[in-house]
């Protein structure tokens, strides 16, 4: 299990939307949700689970004293409020060292956020954010299989388990897809992320990645995103970074790749960040090539959003 950042106790209220329940039982900006139908609040997740259903018995810490409200509601009726964060007990974080980690490539005089370095799953099922599956517990395990947390979010960048064992700097390799396929099994979807490191990740290796991860039937979609590197790599891994060559070159195998996918699964399945086609001096594709932009927060597409947003904007006429 990771350690947990910024560990406390229930939902603490960052904004209470006027008129709404929560206004109404005179609830304000740094009170607390304790519990829920007598259940101790760990994240966003649970409080939803919880808050479903029209007799809902909540207990607050308000004003310096702890408070139990009675609410009937419409059954779909929200609490009204915003929090500070969608997990309520500490970001999990995450146990690796990843040789290409961009979170300890950060410049110092940052805001604290950018330096935590989250590998929660529940954070992948809220917010999209790409976890390395390799610290769930049995608690976990069980909790993702009863409340049906799909789709989730996974940094797979090599399904070879040795490969992913030294890009995530685990010495005796990893066993993801022992984690996918039991994913698979109860029914939970997965888009996935390979962050590409020359030399380490890409060749053979991607080829089996692409082919591995597409054979799942919850895989829904696999982004290929080349290694960025900065100047504060104190004490990491020399990495290279991908040439325009090497960009090319990729670019066209994804591009064979697709048509594959496309015949077998009815999508094309696996794209490419926007930066390939950059590095390569490319158009990037047609927005129809996107399909519904799956891996849109991971710079899948980001350009060509623009440039038909552009193209269809009713520019003002020059004086």
């Amino acid at each position: 299990m990771g350690e947990r950042e910024g560990e406390g106790l229930g939902a603490v209220i960052g904004e209470v939307e006027p008129g709404g329940i929560a206004a109404g039982l005179g609830l304000a900006p740094g009170d607390r949700i304790l519990r829920l139908n007598g259940r101790r609040l760990t994240d966003l997740i649970r409080l939803r689970w919880e808050w479903a259903g029209e007799d809902v018995l909540l207990e607050a810490e308000a004003g310096g004293a702890v408070k139990t409200f009675p609410i009937k509601k419409e059954y779909d009726a929200g609490l009204g409020v915003r929090f500070e964060t969608p997990v309520f007990d500490g970001v999990r974080r995450c146990g690796n060292r990843c040789r290409f980690c961009f979170v300890d490539q950060m410049p110092p005089g940052c805001r604290p956020s950018l330096y935590v370095k989250d590998d929660d799953f529940r954070l992948s099922f809220l917010q999209g954010s790409f976890v390395t599956l390799t610290n769930l517990g049995a608690g976990d395990w069980r909790r993702i299989e009863r409340e049906r947390l799909s789709p989730l979010y996974v940094s797979v960048h090599a399904t070879d388990p040795v490969v992913r064992g030294q890009l995530l700097g685990r010495p005796g390799g990893d066993s993801l897809m022992a984690v996918l396929r039991r994913l698979d099994r109860a029914g939970i979807e997965f888009h996935g992320q390979v962050v590409l490191c020359p030399g380490d990740n890409d060749g053979p290796v991607l080829e089996r990645t692409a082919a591995e991860f597409g054979a799942l039937a919850g895989s829904l979609s696999l982004a290929v995103v080349p290694v960025g590197l900065t100047g504060w790599r104190e004490g990491l891994p020399a990495l290279r970074t991908v040439s325009s060559t090497q960009a090319g070159e990729i670019i066209d195998w994804a591009e064979g790749r697709q048509a594959e996918f496309l015949a077998a699964k009815g999508s094309r399945f696996l794209w490419l960040s926007d930066e390939f086609y950059c590095l390569a001096g490319r158009p990037v594709p047609e927005a129809v090539t996107y399909e519904d932009y799956p891996q849109w927060e991971n710079g899948v597409g980001l350009i060509r959003g623009l440039l038909d947003e552009a193209a269809g904007y009713a520019w003002p006429a020059r004086q």
